[in-house]
């Protein structure tokens, strides 16, 4: 679904079926594959868009010199963006590529790029739904529209706001009976995470891949309304935004295989009365790592909801040292 205009653009969106893209690139030297699910590119974008469906981009290269690049929905304005877009289906971007000497693979799930005004900000709330980002280096045998048993996933980019002036409000909740976040991540997270989860909430938000926010200082993450599971790194290089668990959120940071524990890099960190941080743990911290907030001012006031991956623990593991290190700065 594609529309390029040079005038401005007002959404009037809701999907609730299913838009698949696959782009496929093979040769013997060099190959490129681009897919793109949804994209809006505009002098202005205002209005207001809506999915419950499903929207999926796949892209897949094999050659020499193979490049993939996969992105589920991108917002492209010229000028203003004024819209608000509100998630509670799959928007899963996948990129794949098989090269014998170079191997690049991009995907982002949302992008969104324009300048956004102070008083109204572009808004993205994720209302239980999931957003994907993934790459893979494949073998032939893996080729798939979607992931696979077998395969090494690593992180994409789920949200990419780095292109984007002013400020954003990503908003994420997860207490939204028809939203897929859980379907995502009984499909995704490992059994015994996912097994957790699910004996503590039925239903929530899912997020796989890093969050890239700008500098605006009024750029933040609002977690409210029940649980959102995060496997990622907010702003994997320099410290943007603020990250906000409010009253009655949970924000739910879980260990990565691949790539290890989830992060958070901000200038800001909140987390009110009622608001709980979930870390996932493992019975080694010191080698693979806790989940860790950095901030250059931080208030924290909620609770702390820990996960066990299994393994072997002994009667005492120094999880308190490896949990205080999470914060760079003290509550003020």
């Amino acid at each position: 679904y594609t529309v390029n205009s040079e005038y401005a653009v007002t959404l009037v969106v809701s999907n609730a079926n299913s838009m698949s893209v696959f782009a496929e690139a093979v040769a013997s030297s060099q190959a490129r594959a681009n897919a793109v699910g949804m994209l809006v590119r505009a002098r202005e974008i205002t209005g207001r868009a809506s999915n419950s469906g499903d929207i999926l981009a796949t892209a897949f290269a094999s050659a020499t010199y193979a490049s993939a690049s996969a992105t589920g929905l991108s917002l492209a304005s010229f000028g203003p963006i004024d819209a608000e877009v509100t998630n509670s289906g799959l928007i899963s971007a996948f990129a794949e590529t098989i090269g014998s000497v170079s191997n690049q693979a991009r995907a982002n799930g949302v992008m969104a790029q324009g300048t956004s005004d102070t008083g109204n900000p572009f808004t993205f709330t994720n209302d239980g739904g999931a957003v994907f980002a993934g790459i893979a280096v494949a073998t032939p045998n893996f080729k798939s529209v979607t992931p696979v048993s077998g395969e090494v996933i690593k992180r994409g980019t789920a949200f990419n706001f780095g292109s984007l002036t002013g400020p954003v409000l990503l908003d994420l909740t997860g207490n939204n009976s028809d939203g897929k976040g859980h379907l995502a991540g009984a499909e995704y997270l490992a059994p015994d995470t996912r097994q957790q989860i699910e004996a503590l909430t039925s239903r929530y938000g899912y997020i796989f891949g890093n969050i890239v926010l700008n500098g605006d200082a009024g750029t933040k993450i609002d977690v409210s309304d029940g649980f959102t599971v995060f496997d990622g790194i907010i702003n994997p290089g320099a410290a943007q935004g603020s990250l906000n668990i409010l009253g009655t959120g949970t924000f739910m940071m879980v260990q990565n295989a691949e790539e290890g524990p989830s992060k958070a890099n901000v200038r800001s960190f909140r987390q009110d009365a009622g608001g709980v941080l979930g870390l996932e743990l493992t019975d080694n911290p010191l080698v693979d790592g806790v989940p860790q907030i950095f901030a250059d001012e931080a208030v924290i006031e909620g609770d702390v909801l820990a996960l066990f991956k299994a393994g072997l623990y002994g009667e005492e593991t120094p999880m308190r040292a490896a949990t205080r290190r999470s914060f760079r700065s003290s509550p003020s």
